[in-house]
């Protein structure tokens, strides 16, 4: 008698598990059949508008955004931005230069040269060498070495200048 209860236990688990899957699915075919997955789903068809009776497309769904922030126009990216300065120094060419310098412009980005002659000053000027020159007085900007650039919003690099020193 046990066995008997135990078969009948069994398909009456096999009945609800096949109508419970029957149901969730939402199929017209039992959820035992051999058809594939995509054809026991319920096929969408064209919605109709109440006003015309004509068909009508079914809903697009949003664009995905991007993963990464895209800029908007007018904003610099400051990466773009140090490479060109970057193949600005590293070039000898002075077409490139200035069509560097051009194209930066246009963004609001300028190089700064230092005039020699001028009085050194560690805020705006960084100093890269001094040399004992006999006919200024020290802390005077001999030449610059590399440009400085100024942005919208302030500097972005100093300028690279030889300063005179002392003789010691």
């Amino acid at each position: 008698m046990t066995t008997v209860l135990a078969v009948l236990i069994a398909l009456a688990i096999a009945v609800v598990g096949t109508l419970v899957g029957y149901l969730l699915r939402g199929a017209t075919t039992p959820a035992r059949s051999s058809a594939p997955a995509a054809d026991r789903r319920p096929q969408r068809t064209a919605r109709r508008t109440a006003d015309t009776g004509q068909p009508q497309p079914p809903p697009r769904p949003a664009p995905v955004p991007p993963s990464v922030p895209q800029p908007t126009p007018g904003t610099v990216d400051d990466r773009l931005v140090q490479s060109l300065i970057g193949v600005y120094d590293t070039t000898a060419e002075d077409s490139v230069r200035g069509y560097i310098a051009q194209q930066l412009a246009g963004s609001g980005i300028r190089p700064v040269q230092v005039q020699p002659g001028s009085p050194f000053t560690p805020d705006s000027q960084r100093c890269i060498a001094t040399e004992v020159v006999a006919e200024t007085g020290a802390g005077i900007v001999l030449r610059t070495e590399r440009p400085g650039w100024q942005g919208p919003s302030g500097p972005l690099r100093l300028p690279d200048v030889v300063v005179s020193a002392e003789r010691s």
